[in-house]
C-alpha cells in the first residue's frame, strides 16, 4: 500500500468550469479517507484525477514515491470501484473477479487461489458461476469490490459505491467495506454525498464545496470544531440549525434575534464580539423547557423515530429541528420552549460563515 499526495491540485474543463481549485491532501498509508460534500462539489472529479481518468490541469499527484499526475491509469497501480458495478454482463462473476488478471497474464492457478481467496472474504464463494443480472444490487457490489481485492493494488478508489443501492443495504455493506479495510490494511480514498456514511467509515474526511477543500479532519472533530458554517450545517444528521441575530451586552452578554433572547456564558464574550452572528444549535444539544426558560417555538411537524422524537419548529421565519425523548406527545400548533445547552453554542460570522474560536 502507499502514501497518496495531491499538491494544489486544479481541474478546469474546456468550457472554462473550474472543478477543483488548488486541492491539496496528504492520504497516508493504509488510511480510510473520505470525500464528502454536495453534488457538483468536485469530489468525484478529485478522485478521478486520483486514478488518471481526468486530467489535472494544475499541481501533481503521487502515490507513494512516484509522481503520477501524468501517468496513465493502467500503470498507476490503483483498484476502482464505480456506483454502477461496471461487471461485463456476459462473463460470469468468476470472469469478472479475473479478468483484469488475465490481461496482466497472470498464470492460471495464481488467478484462481486469487480469486477464490477473495471470494471467501467477501461471502461470495457461492456466486462465482452467475451472471451479474442473476444477482442483487449487493452482491454486484461485492463482486466489483472483489474485482479490485484480486489486484492487490497501491491503492483502492471507491467513487459512491452504495449509492444505487437501498438504505438497509448500504448500512450494510459500509460496514462490510470497513470491515474489508481492516483486513487489507489498505489505502482507501472513498467518495460519497452522504455525511453519514463519511462519519462512520472515515479515518479522516475531507470536506468539499464549489471545487474547494473545506476543511480535513477526524469525524468527531469535524462535527465539534467545524471551520465555517457550511462543515458545521453539512455534518451531522439532522443538520445543524441557525438563527440570525446580534451579540449584545446588555445585562450581561446576550444573543437577541427574532422570538429570541438568550442570555450567554461568560466566556462567550472572550471569542465573540458584539455585532450580528449566526448562532449554531445542534438538534441533541436543546430540551423542552418550563415556559419563561430558553425561548418559545411553534411545533410544524412532529416526526416519531421510535427511539426519539424529531421536531420541525418554526421561530418567527427560521426553521430548527430538535431531537427530544419519544414521551413527548406533541403536536402541530403546540408551543415549546427550547432550552439550548450552553455549552454547545456555535457563533458564525454572519458574512465569511466562519467560525468564531
Amino acid at each position: 500500500m502507499a502514501r497518496v499526495r495531491l499538491d494544489k491540485v486544479t481541474k478546469v474543463f474546456e468550457n472554462g468550469f473550474v472543478a477543483v481549485k488548488e486541492a491539496s491532501l496528504d492520504i497516508e498509508n493504509r488510511e480510510f479517507m473520505v470525500l464528502v460534500g454536495p453534488s457538483g462539489c468536485g469530489k468525484s472529479t478529485t478522485l478521478r484525477m486520483v486514478a488518471g481518468l481526468e486530467e489535472v490541469s494544475k499541481g501533481r499527484i503521487q502515490i507513494g514515491d512516484r509522481d503520477v499526475t501524468h501517468v496513465p491509469p493502467k500503470d498507476r497501480d490503483i483498484a476502482m470501484v464505480f456506483q454502477n458495478y461496471a461487471l461485463y454482463p456476459h462473463m460470469s462473476c468468476f470472469e469478472n473477479m479475473a479478468f483484469g488478471l488475465k490481461i496482466r497474464r497472470v498464470p492460471k492457478s495464481e488467478i484462481e487461489a486469487q480469486v477464490r481467496e477473495a471470494a471467501g472474504i467477501l461471502g461470495i464463494e457461492s456466486l462465482l458461476d452467475r451472471k451479474p443480472r442473476e444477482l442483487s444490487g449487493g452482491q454486484r457490489q461485492r463482486v466489483a469490490v472483489g474485482r479490485a481485492i484480486v489486484r492487490n493494488p497501491k491503492v483502492f478508489l471507491f467513487d459512491e459505491p452504495l449509492s444505487n443501492l437501498d438504505a438497509k443495504l448500504r448500512v450494510q455493506m459500509r460496514a462490510e467495506i470497513s470491515r474489508l479495510h481492516n483486513r487489507l490494511d489498505a489505502t482507501m480514498v472513498y467518495v460519497t454525498h452522504d455525511q453519514v456514511e463519511a462519519m462512520t467509515m472515515g479515518d479522516r474526511i475531507v470536506v468539499m464545496l464549489d471545487g474547494v477543500v473545506q476543511q480535513i479532519d477526524a469525524p468527531l472533530e469535524l462535527y465539534h470544531q467545524p471551520v465555517n458554517r457550511f462543515v458545521a450545517g453539512f455534518i451531522g444528521s439532522p443538520p445543524m440549525n441557525f438563527l440570525s441575530g446580534r451579540v449584545v451586552r446588555q445585562d450581561g452578554i446576550r444573543f437577541v434575534g427574532e422570538g429570541v433572547d438568550l442570555r450567554l456564558p461568560d466566556t462567550v464574550g472572550e471569542r465573540v464580539p458584539e455585532g450580528i452572528v449566526d448562532l449554531g444549535l445542534r438538534p441533541e444539544s436543546v430540551t423542552l423547557g418550563a415556559p419563561g426558560e430558553g425561548f418559545a417555538a411553534e411545533v410544524d411537524v412532529v416526526e416519531p423515530m421510535g427511539s426519539e422524537i424529531f421536531l420541525h419548529l418554526r421561530v418567527g421565519e427560521s426553521s430548527l429541528t430538535a431531537r427530544v425523548p419519544p414521551e413527548n406527545e406533541l403536536h402541530p400548533g403546540d408551543t415549546v420552549h427550547l432550552v439550548p445547552d450552553p455549552e454547545k453554542l456555535y457563533f458564525f460570522d454572519a458574512v465569511t460563515g466562519t467560525a468564531m474560536a
